[in-house]
């Protein structure tokens, strides 16, 4: 059985209230086997934008039909 990584990432843009995710799914040889982009509308922080995309990632995982993945976003916050 082929093993998959699902990225996933989040992105605010500077002018608009928006906000991007991004998914991508690739096989054990790093080569893609599908992707998506979609837009958020004033997502309320990072936090939320950050989840929003990871919960994303694993319906789309689900919707291609490659349930062996490993979920990996980068997000980073800071404790204090």
């Amino acid at each position: 059985m082929d093993s998959f990584k699902t990225n996933f990432d989040g992105g605010g843009f500077s002018d608009t209230r928006e906000a991007g995710i991004s998914v991508v799914i690739r096989n054990s040889k790093s080569e893609v086997m599908a992707s998506l982009t979609g837009k958020i509308i004033n997502p309320s922080s990072i936090v939320l934008l950050e989840l929003l995309a990871a919960r994303r990632a694993t319906l789309f995982i689900s919707e291609v039909g490659l349930d062996n993945s490993i979920l990996e976003g980068d997000s980073e916050q800071n404790q204090r």
